[in-house]
């Protein structure tokens, strides 16, 4: 006993359109974790700059990121 052509033609097509969204979803969820990879290592690159700026300029510098302007800077005699 066999199950009909149609809906045998019908069940591979469901199957194959399920593989398909789970390929999908694999797809992103790699490009998800390699934004995340990349993420980490520009907010660890940007812990160090922040560390070397505080090491320059003292803990309470703040930098203006559109003109560069340093204020607050309690190391007058690291300034440069």
């Amino acid at each position: 006993m066999k199950i009909s052509k149609s809906k045998l033609k019908e069940l591979r097509s469901l199957v194959k359109a399920i593989n398909k969204h789970k390929e999908t979803i694999a797809d992103y969820e790699i490009a998800k974790q390699l934004a995340v990879q990349k993420l980490f290592m520009e907010e660890s690159k940007y812990n160090e700059v922040s560390k070397e700026m505080t090491d320059k300029y003292g803990k309470d510098v703040q930098l203006d990121l559109n003109d560069g302007t340093i204020t607050n800077a309690s190391n007058d005699l690291k300034k440069t």
